[in-house]
């Protein structure tokens, strides 16, 4: 391979990271009654929810970027030089790192619209990792049994859920590119995911107490 590719593969163990940084900076507000005091100065609902959106995404950014670098950097001190056209620039590469950090984007939104439903770090934690782990396990499970064998058909639906659609960006091919379907497609599902993740998360931190 090439050092992209290896930096490519490194955006996967951020994920679960900065998701579960999001879960406890939002649950700990509720166990702390932090979040009582915010709401009491006259902020609206809403815009609360929003900010630890937004702090997530910036914290999102900020490993995103940290990641990049080091994982450069790794590939600089153990490889050097020494592979010809090993730090040379892929055509199709920044299509590829806009798709991951949308649905890594999702991901965090996800993080938070669970801790809004579940307002405890640990349950919350529990509540994301469990459905994102064996999320790709079971929808190809579904996708060979159900669409394949049973009903004969090419629809699968993996295509249109927002990991099994970032596993597939993280193993592209940038020598290739990302064709035009596909584009098509990663962004419907990472605007739906992402949309219905903030309506959710919106929806239950404005009808449950704080």
């Amino acid at each position: 391979g090439n050092a992209w590719s290896i930096i490519f593969s490194s955006f996967s163990n951020i994920s679960s990271l900065v998701a579960m940084m999001s879960i406890l900076f939002m649950c700990s507000e509720f166990s702390f009654g932090t979040m009582k005091n915010i709401a009491s100065k006259g902020y609206s609902r809403m815009g609360i929810y929003l900010s630890k959106f937004l702090v997530s995404a910036l914290c999102l950014c900020i490993y995103f970027v940290l990641t990049f670098i080091t994982s450069f950097v790794t590939c600089v001190v153990v490889v050097g030089n020494r592979v010809p056209n090993f730090f040379k620039l892929p055509t199709h590469m920044f299509l590829p790192l806009f798709f991951i950090f949308l649905f890594l984007l999702v991901d965090v939104s996800f993080a938070l619209m669970v801790s809004s439903l579940v307002r405890k770090s640990g349950q919350a934690i529990a509540a994301y990792i469990v459905p994102t782990a064996i999320a790709n396990i079971l929808l190809s499970i579904i996708d060979i049994n159900l669409f394949k064998n049973i009903l004969k058909t090419d629809f699968r639906l993996s295509y249109y859920v927002y990991t099994s659609c970032l596993s597939e960006v993280l193993g592209s091919n940038l020598g290739v590119g990302i064709s035009n379907d596909n584009i098509v497609r990663y962004s419907l599902v990472a605007v739906v995911f992402l949309l219905f993740t903030m309506f959710v998360g919106i929806y239950f931190f404005k009808r449950k107490d704080i």
